[in-house]
C-alpha cells in the first residue's frame, strides 16, 4: 500500500512537471510571437518617419524640418528591447532545457525504484536472507531519499528561478507598452507642428 502511494504521488508529480514544461513552451513561443511583432511594428514606424522626414524636407527650401522622435533613439530603444526579450527567451529555454533534465532523471529514478521493489519482493519470498535484504533495503532506501531530496532542491530552486524570470518579462513588458506609448505620443506631436 505505501508502494502504491508513493508511485501514486509519483505520477502526480512527473504530471506537474509536464505541465510546467509545458507552460515554459508557450511562454518562449509567446515571446517569439512578440519579438516578431515588435520588429513589425518597429520597421513600420521607422517607415513612417522616413516618410514624413522627406515630406519636410521636399515642402522646405530650407533645412530639415525637426523630428519630434530621431531615428537613432528609437532603433537603439527598440534593439535593446528586442535583445532583452531575446536574452529572456534564451534563459526561459534554458530553464526548460534544466526541467526536462530533471524530469528525465527523475522518471530513471522511478525506473530503478520500480525494479528495486520488484527485486526486493522477489528476494523476500526467499527466507535465507531476509536481515540482509532488509538492511540493503534501509541503505537503498535512505540513498534513494537524500536524492529525491537533492532533486526536489533543485526543483525548488528552477521554479523559483522561474517565477523570477516571468517578472522580469512582466517588467520588460511593461517598460515596452511605455515605450510604445511615448513613441505614439511623440509621433502625434510631430503630426501636429
Amino acid at each position: 500500500m505505501p508502494e502504491e502511494a508513493a508511485g501514486s504521488s509519483l505520477r502526480e508529480k512527473d504530471r506537474e512537471r509536464c505541465d510546467l514544461l509545458k507552460h515554459l513552451n508557450e511562454l518562449c513561443h509567446g515571446i517569439d510571437q512578440e519579438i516578431h511583432s515588435h520588429r513589425q511594428e518597429h520597421e513600420r514606424v521607422r517607415a513612417t518617419l522616413q516618410e514624413l522626414y522627406e515630406r519636410g524636407r521636399e515642402g522646405s527650401p530650407g533645412p530639415a524640418v525637426a523630428h519630434p522622435f530621431s531615428e537613432p533613439d528609437y532603433k537603439r530603444v527598440s534593439d535593446e528591447v528586442i535583445r532583452n526579450q531575446q536574452n529572456q527567451i534564451q534563459l526561459i529555454k534554458e530553464e526548460k532545457d534544466t526541467f526536462e533534465k530533471l524530469w528525465k532523471s527523475s522518471q530513471r529514478t522511478i525506473r530503478i525504484l520500480e525494479l528495486e521493489i520488484h527485486e526486493y519482493r522477489r528476494q523476500l519470498k526467499q527466507p535465507k536472507s531476509i536481515h540482509d535484504l532488509r538492511q540493503q533495503y534501509t541503505a537503498a532506501v535512505q540513498l534513494l531519499e537524500q536524492n529525491l531530496s537533492g532533486v526536489r532542491k533543485a526543483l525548488g530552486e528552477k521554479i523559483d528561478e522561474n517565477r523570477h524570470l516571468q517578472q522580469e518579462r512582466a517588467e520588460a513588458l511593461e517598460r515596452t507598452a511605455a515605450l510604445e506609448k511615448g513613441a505614439e505620443g511623440k509621433r502625434r506631436r510631430g503630426r501636429q507642428v
